[in-house]
């Protein structure tokens, strides 16, 4: 049964080589999904902000490739194999192979980074889309001066690419909020497309400070 299982998910890591994820297509696909999903994942459970309206969001203009990523896993990506996907699933648990391998395009470089190029219009938030040199160059707040939930008036948010399943149904990404000093999240999130319209399903690997 479980080799059967992790034969599956070998196979599904090969039909999701085949994605050319450059594609005007997909990219345009991808900016769609983006706008849609960014107030969902300012509004999970556990990393809820108060009074979001009245905060300041800043978006960063440039898609990453990186990940929360099991070192065991990229170490045997290049060349992972049937046999090598039982012999990891020996050491780390069923949950972090489906995870590794729903994340394969990005452990394996196979998607790329890229400018994010898109107008943004939100009702219900204060969003602004910045480079990656203003997000760097930030006024960072005094370490003595520890931000909290009533003291948060600007957020900057960080996505990477989306990688779709075949049938485009589901998405994974990574997102990181920075609210401050030592004062952020980040996380490996399943998306999924119901009745129209996109929402988080599943937090996988994550971090937070």
């Amino acid at each position: 049964m479980n080799r059967t299982k992790y034969l599956l998910i070998y196979l599904l890591s090969l039909l999701l080589a085949c994605t050319n994820y450059e594609s005007e297509e997909y990219i345009s696909y991808e900016n769609k999904v983006i706008k849609e999903i960014i107030p969902e994942l300012l509004s999970l459970k556990h990393y809820q902000i108060p009074n979001i309206e009245s905060v300041s969001i800043f978006l960063i203009n440039e898609l990453g490739n990186e990940i929360e990523a099991d070192t065991i896993y990229e170490e045997t990506s290049k060349t992972i194999s049937a046999d090598t996907v039982l012999l990891i699933s020996q050491e780390i648990s069923p949950e972090s192979i489906e995870e590794q391998t729903l994340f394969e395009p990005f452990l394996r470089r196979q998607i790329k980074s890229r400018k994010l190029d898109i107008e943004i219009n939100s009702e219900n938030l204060n969003l602004k889309l910045i480079s990656l040199a203003d997000f760097q160059n930030r006024k960072r707040t005094a370490k003595n001066e520890p931000y909290s939930d009533k003291s948060i008036t600007e957020i900057y948010l960080i996505l990477t690419r989306i990688s779709f399943d075949r049938n485009k149904e589901y998405g994974y990404l990574n997102y990181t909020v920075f609210c401050g000093e030592d004062c952020f999240w980040t996380n490996n999130v399943e998306i999924k497309k119901v009745n129209n319209k996109w929402i988080i399903t599943r937090i996988l690997s994550g971090s937070i400070a």
